[in-house]
């Protein structure tokens, strides 16, 4: 056996190594398609946990009011409520029936009916300009809201209610948020396991810790994770699973970061100056899918760069935001859950853009690895640390031949 032969077989090691890496990269994406109510501004929009294809959008301006899918936008309901604008959606976990959407400068509504006919105001509602809606999907009776008005200074709560049941629903305001009873939101994220735990991207007056805050009693005291260093928190998933798994980006770069410790400490995931996706400068929403923790989209970049998805818990990261979305940057992503009943179903994945357009694709499904905590760097966020491990797998075995060989 020669040192030729070892040194080509080597080589040959490192290009099927190389051509492994790019054919089993599963990601790939059809053509978006728009798929808002027809001549409608759409200012949020929800998706029914208990009801696959089923989404709700609301819109405060030109045609407003209240819109329903049962088609996963395909097609649309005519408009529910037209009496006023709208700015906020959701759906109670365990009952597609049941829908809260925010006033555009007022209170939460609530209508319990099939057709989504009949809306009330909630009780003890804030009034603010936009609103952010979760409900908890293990308590599901639980629901938080994060207002935003914007002003001479911007103002906003988190308020909460445990008494989704009935038409009579109340709210509460949680305790004070790095000192301030009425601080801007920008994000809420609500612990698929934990009603209890929750994290907010806010703005405290008085002081300079704005950013992201944590509670882990239902909103009785809140915690500022100091360690995140993001003055604006607009992104926020947690992950399915495990509540200590957060997910933050802020639309002033295109850093998404995570912590495997419920906000302690972080790692950069992605980085566009740094091994990640060209041209996706800014992140304005998150999505995990709830099947698969491994899959994780966000939205906002700029140019092509729109969409980027992860199917490796954030090691690497591959553009799809082209072709098809061309209307304004995305600003929220959400995942259709899959019928699992119906092995013909498709998981798809929605997003709406800040100009009020609506698009949906084909949800990628193929995923690698797992979420450990090692997932993550200071830095790229990209694939090159498992071709250099390959390389660094390939100059032992060189070595180990040479051995022999001089043996």
């Amino acid at each position: 056996m020669t040192r030729g032969y070892l040194i080509g077989k080597s080589c040959w090691y490192l290009k099927v190594l190389v051509f492994a890496l790019a054919v089993f990269s599963p990601v790939s994406n059809a053509a978006w398609q728009s798929n808002e109510p027809a001549g409608v501004v759409v200012t949020d929009f929800a998706l029914a946990p208990s009801k696959p294809a089923t989404v709700l959008a609301t819109s405060e301006v030109g045609n407003r009011g209240i819109y329903i899918s049962i088609t996963s936008g395909a097609a649309w309901d005519p408009n529910k409520e037209n009496s006023q604008g709208y700015y906020g959606a959701a759906f109670k976990a365990d009952n597609f029936n049941y829908r809260l959407v925010g006033v555009a400068g007022g209170v939460i509504r609530l209508s319990v009916d099939n057709a989504g006919l009949v809306w009330a105001d909630t009780n003890f509602s804030d009034s603010h300009d936009s609103w952010i809606i979760e409900f908890s999907a293990s308590s599901v009776s639980t629901v938080y809201a994060a207002g935003f008005t914007s002003g001479a200074p911007d103002t906003g709560i988190v308020q909460k209610s445990t008494n989704a049941t009935n038409m009579g629903l109340d709210w509460a305001a949680t305790a004070a948020i790095g000192g301030d009873l009425a601080p801007p939101t920008f994000s809420l994220a609500v612990a698929s396991t934990d009603a209890d735990t929750v994290y907010v991207g806010a703005r405290p007056s008085g002081g300079s810790n704005d950013g992201l805050y944590k509670t882990i009693d239902g909103g009785a005291s809140w915690s500022y994770l100091s360690a995140l260093n993001i003055v604006q928190v607009d992104a926020l998933a947690v992950d399915p699973t495990n509540p200590d798994y957060v997910y933050a980006g802020t639309e002033g770069s295109g850093l998404i970061q995570r912590s495997v410790d419920g906000g302690d400490n972080w790692v950069i995931l992605h980085n566009p100056n740094n091994g990640g996706v060209a041209g996706f400068t800014s992140v304005r929403g998150l999505a995990i899918n709830p099947v698969d923790r491994r899959i994780i989209y966000a939205v906002g970049g700029s140019g092509a760069s729109k969409v980027i998805v992860s199917t490796d818990c954030g090691a690497s990261w591959a553009n799809v935001g082209d072709p098809g979305l061309i209307n304004g940057f995305p600003d929220k992503v959400l995942i259709d859950p899959r019928d699992v009943s119906d092995p013909n179903d498709e998981f798809l994945v929605m997003v709406l853009t800040t100009t009020g357009f609506m698009y949906r694709e084909t949800l990628i499904t193929t995923a690698t690895g797992d979420c450990d905590a090692s997932t993550g760097s200071s830095g790229s966020g990209s694939s090159f640390d498992f071709l250099l491990l390959g390389m660094l797998m390939l100059i032992g075995i060189v070595r180990y031949r040479k051995s022999l060989i001089s043996a």
